[in-house]
C-alpha cells in the first residue's frame, strides 16, 4: 500500500500531456483501463484459486507487477525536466505545505469529500458480495468464489467501457452533470440489487451498476485537472489518491457491520442510500467549472 503511487503517476503524467479540451475522454480512457485489469482478475483470479490455492496466485500477482514495471521503463516516454525555481524552493519548503495550500481551495476541498464519501460507498458493499452469492446460489453450490468473481468481472468489464464513454460525454455537457447522473444511477441498481432473488438477477444488475460506477471516477479525475494547475495536478492526484484509500479502507468495516446486524441484504439499502447523499453533496456544493 505505500508503494502503491503508480496510478497518480499515471494519471499525473496523461493530464498534464493531454490538451486541455480532451482530459475527460483520455482520462477515462485510463480509468477504463484501471477497471479492464480489476475485473479480469477476479475472473482469472477465482478459478486460479481453486486450482492452485492462494499462495501461487500471490506469486502470479507479483510476478505480473515486476513485468508491468519493466515495461513502463522500457516502452514510456516522458519529456520531465526539473526547473531550478521548484528544485530551489522545495528546499525551503515546510513538509506538507502543498498539501494546506491545495485543500486552501473550495471546489478541490470538495472533490476530495466527495471523492472519499464515493470510495467509502464503493468498499461498503465489497465484503457481503460474496456472501450475498452464497445465500442466493444455495448450500449446493461449491465455486463460490468463481461465480463471485464473474459477477464482479462483468461488472467491471462494462465499467471499463463507460469509462471511456463518460470520459468523452464530460468534455461535452460537463463533469458535474455525469458525476451526479452516475451517482443517482449507481443508487438505483444497487437498491435493486438488495431485491435480487437470483445469482442471475444479481449478476445483470452488477453489469447494469458497472454502466453508472464506470462514470464516477473518471469524470473526478476530470475536474481534478480542471480546477488544478498542470505544476500541482501530480500533488492533487496524490491527495485523491490517498482520500480514496481513506474510503476502500472504512467502506469494508462498516458494509460488513451493518451486513452482520442486519442482514446481507441491508447494506445494499444503505449502499444506495449513501450513494444518493453523494449526490446530492455534490450537485449542492460544487460549481459546474469552466
Amino acid at each position: 500500500g505505500a508503494l502503491a503511487g503508480t496510478v497518480t503517476a499515471c494519471l499525473t503524467l496523461v493530464s498534464t500531456s493531454t490538451p486541455r479540451s480532451h482530459v475527460g475522454f483520455a482520462l477515462g480512457l485510463m480509468q477504463g483501463a484501471f477497471m479492464l485489469g480489476a475485473s479480469v482478475g477476479p475472473l482469472l483470479g477465482g478459478p486460479l484459486i481453486e486450482q492452485f490455492g492462494y499462495q501461487v496466485c500471490f506469486l502470479y500477482s507479483g510476478i505480473t507487477v515486476i513485468i508491468a514495471g519493466f515495461a513502463v521503463q522500457i516502452w514510456v516516454r516522458e519529456d520531465f525536466q526539473r526547473s531550478q525555481q521548484v528544485e530551489t524552493s522545495a528546499r525551503h519548503r515546510l513538509p506538507g505545505r502543498d498539501v494546506w495550500r491545495l485543500l486552501g481551495i473550495k471546489a478541490f476541498v470538495i472533490l476530495v469529500v466527495s471523492v472519499t464519501s464515493m470510495s467509502f460507498t464503493f468498499g461498503f458493499i465489497m465484503p457481503v458480495v460474496p456472501l450475498f452469492v452464497q445465500q442466493l446460489a444455495g448450500p449446493g453450490h461449491g465455486n463460490i468464489v468463481s461465480v463471485a468473481g464473474i459477477i464482479f468481472a462483468a461488472g467491471g468489464l462494462v465499467g471499463a467501457l463507460s469509462s471511456a464513454v463518460m470520459g468523452r460525454f464530460s468534455d461535452s455537457i460537463g463533469p458535474k452533470t455525469v458525476l451526479v447522473g452516475g451517482l443517482v444511477a449507481a443508487a438505483a441498481f444497487h437498491l435493486a440489487q438488495g431485491f435480487a432473488q437470483s445469482v442471475m438477477m444479481l449478476g445483470v444488475l452488477f453489469v447494469f451498476g458497472g454502466l453508472a460506477t464506470g462514470a464516477i471516477r473518471p469524470v473526478a479525475n476530470a475536474l481534478v485537472a480542471r480546477i488544478i494547475e498542470e505544476r500541482d495536478r501530480g500533488k492533487a492526484f496524490g491527495i485523491m489518491s490517498s482520500a480514496a484509500a481513506l474510503g476502500w479502507a472504512a467502506g469494508p468495516i462498516g458494509g460488513s457491520w451493518i451486513g452482520t446486524t442486519w442482514g446481507l441484504r441491508s447494506v445494499f439499502f444503505v449502499t444506495a442510500a449513501l450513494f444518493l447523499a453523494v449526490a446530492l453533496w455534490v450537485w449542492v456544493a460544487m460549481d459546474e467549472p469552466s
